[in-house]
């Protein structure tokens, strides 16, 4: 359910994130049940994320979609 008064861009925003090896990734995010197995991507610098319904979006490398 969205406000009516709520507004939604026109074209997707992209976010240049890095990819994060599986013992950083464990660091940084204990939380995750990540494996060795899991693709871990984001700024350690934080600062950028996603917006509001963008969580669970295509990751995009080199012009390549990666899941």
């Amino acid at each position: 359910i969205t406000s009516p008064n709520e507004t939604l861009p026109d074209v997707p925003r992209c976010a240049n994130i890095n990819l994060l090896n599986y013992t950083v990734c464990r660091r940084v995010f204990p939380e995750l049940p990540a494996t060795s197995r899991i693709l871990c991507a984001g700024v350690l610098e934080g600062g950028i994320d996603t917006c509001k319904r963008d969580s669970g979006g295509p990751l995009i490398c080199n012009g390549q979609f990666q899941g």
